[in-house]
């Protein structure tokens, strides 16, 4: 029923798409770019954009590549 009203203008229709599209294209872009740099523990930022929004997920994502990021080649110390 929320979600009834909130589509029922044009504009409401327009932010949901907003921020549907917004949350697939992350969700794409988490999973592409974790991948190509082979960064772990991707799905806590997937989690978070499904639960609480885009407004997290990106972040998240940042954060995890800062952290979580293996290393390519081993630091000979």
């Amino acid at each position: 029923m929320y979600f009834d009203e909130a589509a029922q203008t044009r504009i409401g229709a327009f932010a949901w798409w907003d921020v549907i599209v917004s949350a697939i294209v992350l969700i794409g872009f988490i999973l592409y770019e974790g991948k190509r740099k082979s960064i772990k523990y991707l799905l806590v930022p997937i989690v978070g954009t499904f639960t609480i929004g885009v407004s997290i997920g990106l972040p998240a994502f940042h954060k995890a590549k800062e952290v979580f990021r293996q290393p390519l080649t081993q630091p000979n110390l």
